[in-house]
């Protein structure tokens, strides 16, 4: 027997099958018969047939006890004659040659003793979304959709983009004509997928791409006009953006596939001049007109990210605004890089372990020297996007978000514009080498920018001052780009 024909499995994996067997349970003594289904056995593990430990497909508890198991076959023999039969009829369903194990190489006996397992660690760990999206995989393999609804409900209260919960919520909802329901899950799986997020086996998550894209294109009317009536008008996110392109496209299906997958998958995203809640309405000043050469240098996580990306001066940070004044950012450390055309997900941990080399900051960094004006420029282009979008910013307010960043890069955040400038130093760190020096003496100068500006509890003179310079009195207090 080779590696090649032991297969291993999980018991959400399972195939259907029935066959009765005599078995002992273990904790009460008591005997009885069960379909036991597929009878997994392994005998490359121990080599001795008496030594085996078999699984069994089926979910069954103990008819005295209730108990998953374990569970002693009362007749060996039965055993040595399926082995057998596998043996001589390679294509018999009632064997199979391996063995099932959980997520974390746990083996038990059948998918009974699997549940009792699983919620034995949700008690120990309630707010683990992952362990409830496990139990909710074992229930549904086990034919408990309600019971496996439940459990995906609750990982995704405690964890909104568990995209394998999303999924199975959303095919529930296809598969009994639910569109309301379908169209809501449809949208936040999207976003997801969209957002990054990913699954603890990589090949799923393009899997679960797939059938979406499916799903979307073959979609009844009524998904369509669920879909459509409940937009808002002047506000679109990215994920509704996305549905309603892969819902009007037309060509060769199988093409069209493969480019929404990638672009739901964050490899080929491309922005449009439709996407009004992706902010692309950056200054459109070059950095090769500002004074300076720098050293682009991004970091080798954020190559690998940003592939088809083009040049690194162009990147800037993508981010949602609504013509209401709203802004969100889903998560800080997951940040949406864009050279202007396309967008792809960058996962930065933190700010400190960005920080590059120690060199000192220039003692003349309040004067905005000329080699580090386009570092300047990156982090205030930012702040002229955002408040295009949604309106100035208060001096105060950009004070507070600066003297933070400085003092303490890691610390809570101070809201979403917070969390947006955090996106954007990250950027600026892993796209040029600077020392923990250099970025404090940058945000330092900031600061001091922006206090300066500040001259009533509430005003706005730093940002009409980057929009336009000219219009200020320059004096030997007053510095520009």
């Amino acid at each position: 027997m080779n590696d090649e024909s032991i297969i291993r499995l999980s018991f959400d994996e399972l195939r259907q099958h029935s066959q009765a067997m005599r078995l002992r349970c273990l904790c009460c003594g008591r005997i009885g018969d069960y379909d036991v289904g597929v009878v997994f056995m392994d005998p490359k593990t121990t080599g001795s047939l008496q030594e085996i430990t078999p699984q069994f497909s089926k979910y069954f508890r103990c008819s005295h006890c209730s108990r998953g198991g374990p569970w002693d076959v009362e007749n060996q023999q039965v055993l040595q004659d399926l082995l057998t039969r596998k043996q001589k009829e390679p294509n018999f369903e009632g064997v199979a040659l391996g063995k099932c194990q959980l997520f974390d190489g746990t083996q038990t006996m059948n998918p009974a003793m699997s549940e009792d397992y699983l919620r034995a660690m949700i008690a120990k760990n309630p707010t683990d979304a992952f362990l409830h999206t496990r139990l909710g995989n074992l229930l549904r393999s086990c034919g408990f959709q309600d019971q496996s609804a439940e459990c995906y409900t609750t990982a995704l209260a405690l964890d909104p983009g568990d995209i394998e919960a999303r999924y199975h919520l959303f095919s529930f909802a296809v598969s009994e004509m639910q569109m309301e329901q379908a169209c809501f899950h449809c949208r936040r799986l999207a976003r997801a997928l969209l957002e990054g997020r990913n699954t603890n086996r990589p090949e799923l998550r393009e899997g679960i791409a797939y059938y979406l894209i499916d799903q979307i294109r073959s979609a009844p009317e009524e998904f369509s006009r669920n879909f459509f009536a409940s937009l808002s008008s002047g506000c679109e996110s990215k994920e509704d953006i996305f549905i309603r392109d892969t819902l009007i496209r037309t060509g060769d299906e199988d093409r069209i596939a493969d480019e929404e997958v990638n672009r739901l998958l964050g490899m080929d995203l491309s922005i449009t001049e439709s996407t009004s809640t992706i902010i692309e309405n950056m200054k459109a000043t070059s950095l090769t007109n500002l004074s300076g050469n720098p050293a682009y240098d991004p970091v080798p996580t954020l190559k690998e990210s940003l592939m088809l990306i083009g040049s690194p001066e162009n990147y800037r940070v993508a981010f949602e605004a609504s013509d209401r004044g709203n802004m969100r950012v889903v998560d800080k450390h997951v940040i949406q890089v864009s050279d202007g055309a396309k967008m792809a997900p960058w996962a930065a941990e933190s700010l400190t372990a960005l920080f590059r080399g120690n060199r000192p900051a220039p003692p003349d960094i309040e004067q905005y020297p000329e080699e580090y004006a386009p570092h300047f420029w990156f982090i205030e282009k930012h702040v002229l996007a955002v408040s295009d979008s949604i309106g100035d910013r208060t001096d105060q307010e950009m004070e507070e978000i600066y003297a933070a960043l400085r003092r303490r890069p890691e610390g809570r955040s101070l809201g979403t514009l917070h969390d947006l400038m955090w996106q954007a130093m990250a950027v600026l760190l892993g796209t040029f080498p600077l020392s923990e020096s250099e970025y404090e003496g940058i945000l330092g100068a900031l600061v001091r920018s922006t206090r300066k500006w500040s001259q009533r509890p509430v005003s706005r003179n730093y940002v009409a001052f980057l929009r336009n310079p000219s219009d200020f009195m320059r004096d030997e207090d007053n510095r520009c780009l």
